[in-house]
């Protein structure tokens, strides 16, 4: 019994933690599409995300939200409200939220990556070709 809840957990960390590599790299692919120069300074709701960035090369943690250029955030609630810098969400769910310009989320167990055409247009962000596939306009 000790031995298969020993695996499990063995199992799980090395899973979130190949996650969290995964969505490290995806972000930073991300951030290089969205700003002309990096490393690009960010912010997040849940401090978890601070766990990507020694897998990241273009971004930098900030402890103020004040001083990031990108903010992830979980939810719309307590967002901080900053001008100039570009919101990202953690889930689908925060695509809801008008300032939120694409979402990074876990959809079974398989990462995906959204941007809303129309937000974009209006922060003036223009993505290469290689992001087209994941532009889209919501109802």
């Amino acid at each position: 019994m000790l031995r298969t809840v020993l695996l499990a957990w063995i199992l799980g960390s090395f899973l979130w933690g190949s996650q969290i590599e995964i969505a490290a790299k995806i972000l930073d692919q991300t951030v290089q599409g969205l700003f002309k120069t990096v490393p690009v300074r960010v912010w997040a709701q849940n401090q978890k995300e601070k766990e990507m960035m020694p897998f990241s090369s273009y971004m930098q943690w900030t402890d103020n939200p004040k001083e990031a250029q990108f903010i992830l955030i979980e939810t719309s609630k307590n967002k901080p409200s900053i001008e100039g810098v570009i919101y990202f969400g953690m889930h689908y769910e925060t695509l809801k939220d008008p300032q939120v310009v694409g979402a990074f989320y876990w959809q079974k167990g398989r990462p995906n990556l959204l941007f809303v055409r129309s937000r974009l247009l209006e922060a003036r962000i223009h993505l290469s070709e290689t992001f087209a596939a994941y532009i889209e306009e919501l109802p």
